[in-house]
């Protein structure tokens, strides 16, 4: 009799192992899904800074008064290129929509120069930038919701913390408010 207890208890034993074996797998690639979407994420953050680059080479020969407000745009892109968190990285995105909306709204007392070739340009790649990084927003937030769950879920919330899964935040809505999201219903 005590041998068939033993048999059930290991058997029971090697149930529970299982199951957490299991649902530590299935954090581990929730994580790992993650991390891949927000490297996604940040390269179209970094090409929506390196853009700037283009509109600095645009502008820099035209004697305009809000030169500061090109400073401003520049500003922000060092301060990105600086930020080692998120939340570093956040901020120098809302420096960057601050300083552009102030710069297009400049450039607009000057139509010559607001309708130019190379600003048209500009703004639709800096659009199309944009809507890609709003999808990988999206995408990152999915998949941090996923593991989320898997995170909160009982019995995981118990022992989680152990192995170093906590539940991670989402991006902000104001993160992805970006330039000319808003700009482009105005213009239409």
């Amino acid at each position: 009799m005590g041998d068939f207890f033993k048999m059930n208890f290991l058997f029971l034993i090697g149930i529970v192992l299982g199951y957490l074996f299991l649902n530590f797998d299935k954090m581990l690639v929730g994580k790992k899904e993650m991390e891949k979407s927000w490297a996604d994420a940040n390269i179209q953050i970094e090409n929506r800074f390196d853009l700037m680059l283009d509109l600095k080479n645009i502008l820099q020969n035209i004697d305009i008064k809000e030169k500061n407000h090109l400073e401003d745009v520049m500003r922000a892109r060092n301060n990105y290129l600086r930020a080692e968190t998120v939340s570093e990285i956040v901020k120098a995105n809302r420096q960057l929509n601050s300083a552009l909306k102030s710069l297009f709204l400049a450039l607009e007392n000057y139509s010559d120069l607001s309708e130019s070739i190379s600003i048209r340009e500009f703004k639709y790649q800096l659009s199309r930038i944009e809507i890609r990084l709003i999808n990988a927003f999206k995408s990152y937030n999915m998949c941090v919701k996923k593991y989320n769950c898997y995170v909160q879920m009982n019995p995981n919330r118990f022992y989680v913390g152990f192995f170093g899964f906590y539940k991670i935040k989402y991006l902000e809505s104001d993160m992805l408010e970006f330039t000319f999201k808003k700009q482009n219903k105005n213009e239409n």
